[in-house]
């Protein structure tokens, strides 16, 4: 296994925490060229770039404005109709402009281009956006905007249903569970991740998407009363759905950073190898 640094978020939640911690989980999975193609072309850990195709949406964070990246928010999200349950490409990613076909595009270009500084960029993207897919409400209906239109409270705090999934449910498990020691916390997930079999369909794409609209389609939008939740009326959730929920989140934390190392690993290693210079055989 290889050092990693886990950054410390500023703000807690899915959107900086989750995102880190599967990048931490995928580079514990790097092979020896994988790493040393990260080392580089990175001047971090994987960890400390994963949110940057969320930071760049940011005005506050880019100094050439977020203008300049708007062509890049629908790649963070798959959106269906309502309450159909399995991702069909032609009607869920027009054109591909889906977190769909941002992943298998930037694994294209990985492997492909010869860029390095487009290199870097596209890492970056990768990464974010294997993380999103894996985030059942980044794969969700688009009548309520993925559950952000649905709200409530949360153990006593105001929320939506979308904001509960990206930071409430992991912001209270990491608190109240981990004293918010973010390094217990990727410890325990990394010796879960160890645990399980070992990470095969590294580049299933389609398999993964379903898998969130499942948990979305059974799970996210029942309440404690198995009642279904929507923008018409108000959610009151605490400790039978969030225990219920953690699991599930960190579940898919772990799934992705284990895909994310395998799908990597097939990357950068074609990529080395497609680079390397062939040696002349002697006649």
């Amino acid at each position: 296994m290889h050092e990693v640094i886990l950054i410390t978020p500023h703000v807690q939640g899915w959107g900086i925490l989750g995102h880190s911690l599967v990048a931490h989980l995928a580079q514990s999975q790097l092979n020896e060229k994988s790493f040393e193609w990260m080392r580089t072309h990175l001047t971090s850990d994987m960890s400390e770039i994963a949110f940057w195709a969320d930071s760049i949406h940011s005005s506050n964070n880019n100094v050439l404005g977020s203008r300049r990246w708007s062509w890049s928010r629908p790649l963070h999200y798959i959106n269906t109709p309502p309450w159909s349950c399995n991702y069909v490409h032609e009607r869920d990613c027009i054109n591909d402009r889906c977190a769909y076909g941002a992943v298998k595009n930037y694994s294209t270009r990985l492997t492909t281009y010869k860029n390095n500084v487009q290199h870097q960029q596209d890492f970056f993207f990768l990464v974010h956006f294997v993380g999103d897919i894996h985030q059942p409400l980044h794969v969700a209906f688009g009548d309520d905007v993925g559950g952000n239109d649905v709200t409530g409270r949360f153990m006593n705090t105001s929320t939506n249903l979308h904001s509960l999934w990206d930071t409430g449910i992991l912001t209270y498990r990491l608190r109240n569970t981990f004293q918010s020691n973010i390094s217990s916390y990727y410890d325990y997930l990394y010796l879960k991740m160890l645990n399980q079999t070992l990470e095969t369909n590294y580049d299933n794409f389609p398999l993964w998407i379903n898998e969130s609209l499942n948990i979305v389609c059974k799970q996210i939008y029942f309440d404690e009363m198995n009642m279904t939740m929507n923008s018409t009326s108000k959610f009151n959730l605490s400790n039978v759905y969030y225990e219920r929920s953690w699991p599930v989140i960190e579940k898919r934390l772990i799934q992705a950073g284990s895909r994310l190392g395998a799908l990597l690993n097939q990357i950068l290693t074609k990529h080395t190898e497609s680079t390397t210079t062939p040696t002349t055989n002697e006649t």
